[in-house]
C-alpha cells in the first residue's frame, strides 16, 4: 500500500474541507477523509482487527447519514431547530463525545499508537470546523440550546473520569484525556477561534511526542514504563507535566488564556466545574508519572547505551518543545 498517497489525500481532504463555508462540500471532504483513513488503519494495525475497522466505518457512515438528512431540513428552510439538533448529534458521534463515547473508547484501545494519534487530532478537525460553521445559525445561541450543550460538555468531562478510575491501560487513560480536552475545545470554539487554534496545535504536538515514544517502545500498560531508558523517563515526566498544564509550561499559559476567554462571557460556574474536573484528572497523569520516578536510577544516566536516530530525533524534538515553552516567560 502506498502510505504516502493516502497520507496526502488525508491532508488534502482536511485542507479543502476547511477552505470553504459550504457545508455540503465540507461533508463531502469528511467522507473522503473517512475513506482515506480506513486503509491507513489497516496498514498500521493487524489484519485480524477487521471488525474494528468495520465498526468505525458503520458508525461514521451512520453519523454522516444523519448529517446529510439534517442538511435537507436546512436547505428547505424548515425545522431549523431540528437541523441544529441533528447536526450536533452527528458531530458528537463523529468526535466520540458523550453520550457516544463508548464506541470511541473501545476503538482506540484496540488500535496502535499512531492510528490513535491521527484519530485524536486530524480526524477531528473537519467536525470541529463544521461545528464552528454551525454556530452561525440563528438559533444556536438560544438559552435552551446553550444549556443543553453545556450539560453535554460537563457530562463528557465526568464520564471520562469514571471510565478510567481503576485502569492501568495507558491507551485508555490517554483516550479519556482526549475526551477531557474535547470539552475545552468545543467551549473555546464559541468564544475565541484563535485561542482554540493555538490550544489545539499545542495539544497535538504534545500528543505527537508522547505517542511516538510509546509506539517506539510498545508501551501499553503502566507497568511497561520500566523498560524506558533514563532519558525517556525524564522525557515522560516532562510530558506529563505538560499534560497537567503546570507552570511554567506553554500549556499552562494556554489554559490560562482559555479560562480568560470563557470567563469574559460570565460563565463562572462552567469554568469552575471544568477547572475542578481537569485538576482531578491530573491524578491519572500522576499514575503514569510515578512509575518513571520509582524506576529512576541516576547511575544509569551516563551508561553506554547507543541511541538510534529515531530516539535522538525524539529527544531533540522534546528539547525544542521545552525551550519554546520557556520563551513564554521571557
Amino acid at each position: 500500500m502506498n502510505l504516502m498517497l493516502f497520507t496526502s489525500l488525508l491532508n488534502l481532504s482536511i485542507f479543502m474541507g476547511t477552505s470553504t463555508n459550504n457545508i455540503i462540500f465540507t461533508w463531502m471532504m469528511m467522507e473522503m477523509n473517512m475513506i482515506t483513513f480506513i486503509p491507513m488503519m489497516y496498514y498500521y494495525n493487524k489484519p485480524s482487527k477487521k471488525d474494528i475497522f468495520m465498526k468505525y466505518f458503520l458508525i461514521q457512515s451512520f453519523s454522516s447519514s444523519i448529517m446529510l438528512i439534517s442538511m435537507l431540513f436546512y436547505f428547505t428552510n424548515s425545522f431549523n431547530s431540528i437541523f441544529i439538533s441533528m447536526m450536533l448529534i452527528s458531530i458528537l458521534m463523529k468526535t466520540g463525545m458523550w453520550p457516544f463515547s463508548w464506541w470511541y473508547m473501545h476503538l482506540l484501545i484496540n488500535l496502535d499508537w499512531m492510528t490513535i494519534f491521527i484519530m485524536m487530532t486530524s480526524q477531528k478537525m473537519l467536525p470541529f470546523y463544521l461545528f464552528y460553521n454551525l454556530m452561525d445559525s440563528s438559533n444556536i445561541y438560544s438559552p435552551m440550546f446553550m444549556h443543553l450543550l453545556q450539560l453535554i460538555l460537563l457530562l463528557n468531562l465526568i464520564s471520562s473520569f469514571f471510565m478510567i478510575i481503576n485502569s492501568n491501560l495507558i491507551k485508555l487513560i490517554i483516550s479519556a484525556s482526549s475526551m477531557n480536552q474535547m470539552t475545552w475545545f468545543f467551549t473555546l470554539l464559541f468564544y475565541n477561534c484563535e485561542t482554540w487554534s493555538n490550544y489545539f496545535s499545542l495539544y497535538t504536538f504534545t500528543l505527537l511526542i508522547t505517542m511516538t515514544m510509546f509506539n517506539f517502545y510498545e508501551i501499553n500498560f503502566i507497568h511497561d514504563l520500566h523498560i524506558l531508558p533514563l532519558p525517556y523517563k525524564i522525557l515522560l515526566m516532562t510530558l506529563m507535566i505538560f499534560f497537567m498544564m503546570l507552570p511554567p509550561t506553554m500549556n499552562f499559559f494556554m489554559k490560562l488564556l482559555a479560562v480568560k476567554n470563557i470567563m469574559i462571557h460570565y460563565h463562572y460556574l462552567l469554568t469552575f466545574i471544568m477547572l475542578c474536573l481537569s485538576t482531578i484528572f491530573s491524578f491519572f497523569y500522576l499514575k503514569i508519572l510515578f512509575p518513571s520516578i520509582l524506576f529512576f536510577k541516576m547511575n544509569n544516566f551516563f551508561n553506554t547505551h547507543t541511541y538510534t536516530l529515531p530516539e535522538i530525533n525524539l529527544i531533540l524534538m522534546m528539547l525544542l518543545f521545552i525551550l519554546t515553552s520557556l520563551t513564554v516567560l521571557i
